[in-house]
């Protein structure tokens, strides 16, 4: 995305205009900048504005043809003077307009997505575990190529933004989220984050089998979804090179004999389970998308891993934890469907036992 600022216009502002005129100026010049390379946002795209949402910031971003706005926030007066600005698009969750939430992003509940874009206007702060988090969950919200927008008009009165293009790479390393672009200048900081399209591996598909082992029993018992358990002898190296979080690609079942079956969707789950107290180390849970008339433990399973579907986070309820799976299992349904990602079932077929 080309950023790029015109300080002729930044200085004229400054000769001529008050401080809340210049700021509100300024602040609709940022959004600007930050939506100029959303080319593909049609009337239909949905925007998410979080942090401290402006009418400035709503009515820029309506200028670039989204009509689909919602505003999330923590401060009822800010949301009351949106609500004036905009009036009510009415009862019908499909009529377009700005709608107002008032909470935390962390608590938008997911029918509210999902969006082609979600922004952090003017607030971004806290500790990397928080702010990761706040990304992890901005990307539920997003559709696949989606795009986190953070930026920050006035960042001298938050000084605790990092906007630094080595923070953000440290801060997304382990998210499916890639650093687009970033721009600074004078008093703003701007960076543009995006999820992959079909979620798919920035190095490519990964390959691994393992041995179907006992696992805590969790996955029919109280998810409905069963899950093999790889053993983590024998795919631990495999695993610990991934980042924690929820994978989606092709399985495959031996049968006794040591050959492979009919190739499968799954959904693979690597991490440590925060959302239990039990156990420790990294397990790796595969979810083949095959109603299985048995059990198979002591067979093995070969997996070919293509999208990184979100990052390992802990859930506050387990009702909260299944209703997240069920999502993902539908997600990986569906975006397997798709011929680029049909193409590596073959992958599995010339795997050595």
């Amino acid at each position: 995305m080309a950023m790029a600022w015109t300080n002729a216009f930044l200085q004229a502002t400054k000769r001529h205009v008050s401080p809340q005129t210049r700021r509100q100026s300024l602040r609709r010049r940022v959004v600007a900048m930050a939506f100029r390379g959303f080319a593909d946002l049609d009337p239909e795209a949905r925007v998410i504005l979080a942090g401290r949402p402006t009418t400035d910031g709503i009515r820029t971003i309506q200028e670039r043809g989204a009509r689909d706005i919602l505003a999330c926030c923590e401060d009822a007066e800010v949301l009351r003077t949106i609500r004036s600005a905009f009036g009510d698009p009415g009862t019908c969750g499909n009529d377009l307009g700005v709608r107002v939430w008032e909470g935390k992003l962390l608590e938008l509940p997911p029918y509210m997505g999902s969006a082609d874009a979600v922004v952090f206007q003017d607030e971004f702060e806290g500790e990397d575990e928080l702010r990761k988090e706040a990304l992890a969950r901005a990307g539920f919200l997003l559709k696949p190529g989606g795009r986190i927008v953070l930026m920050n008009s006035s960042y001298r009165d938050h000084p605790a933004v990092p906007l630094k293009p080595e923070e953000l790479e440290r801060l997304v390393e382990t998210l499916p989220l890639q650093l687009e672009g970033m721009e600074e200048h004078e008093a703003s900081r701007i960076a543009v984050l995006r999820q992959p399209d079909l979620f798919m591996l920035a190095g490519g598909p990964v390959k691994m089998q393992g041995t179907v082992v006992t696992g805590f029993g969790r996955g029919s018992k109280q998810m409905g979804v069963p899950t093999a358990n790889l053993s983590p002898e024998e795919v631990g190296e495999a695993a610990s090179k991934l980042p924690k979080g929820v994978y989606f690609g092709w399985a495959v079942l031996q049968d006794a004999q040591g050959q492979g079956g009919e190739v499968h969707k799954m959904v693979m789950n690597v991490g440590k389970r925060p959302t239990f107290v039990d156990g420790d180390g990294i397990t790796v849970e595969v979810h083949i998308l095959h109603p299985f008339q048995q059990d198979f433990y002591g067979q093995c399973v070969q997996v070919a891993i293509v999208s990184f579907l979100r990052p390992e986070v802990k859930f506050q309820s387990i009702q909260e934890l299944i209703s997240r799976i069920q999502t993902d299992v539908g997600v990986a349904r569906i975006m397997l469907e798709e011929p680029k990602l049909q193409e590596f079932k073959t992958m599995l077929q010339y795997m050595p036992s």
